[in-house]
């Protein structure tokens, strides 16, 4: 399953997906006919199969009010919470190494326990 997928299939409230919608049908009216495999493009990279830079990322993090780092560890404790606590699952998608997906997963805690608070204490660095 694609990242894209995966990660708009953890938010089972529905609203990610439509944002994620809003934003292919936005990319494919402005780039119908780009090639770039990469979600988020731009101007520079519809045209080729390079991803965005870094700082378009990091400036798309910061308007949003969070930083990239913050994103990525939410996403990342989210699909840890999703895989039910499969590190090798964390490896495949972040290219994690396994000690560090594992570490990872143990974070998440036993199953049931209220993911909520356990994700903001996690994503503030609490």
């Amino acid at each position: 399953m694609h990242a894209a997928h995966r990660l708009a299939a953890s938010f089972p409230d529905g609203q990610f997906s439509g944002h994620l919608r809003a934003w292919l049908q936005a990319r494919r009216a402005r780039w119908p006919a780009t090639a770039n495999p990469h979600l988020p493009i731009n101007r520079s990279t519809a045209g080729g199969l390079e991803p965005v830079g870094r700082s378009y990322v990091q400036a798309a993090v910061r308007r949003a009010g969070i930083t990239a780092a913050e994103l990525r560890a939410d996403w990342l404790l989210n699909e840890a919470l999703a895989g039910g606590g499969d590190p090798l699952q964390l490896t495949h998608l972040f290219g994690l190494s396994d000690p560090t997906a594992i570490r990872n997963c143990t974070e998440t805690g036993p199953p049931g326990q209220d993911r909520d608070n356990e994700m903001a204490r996690h994503t503030l660095g609490r």
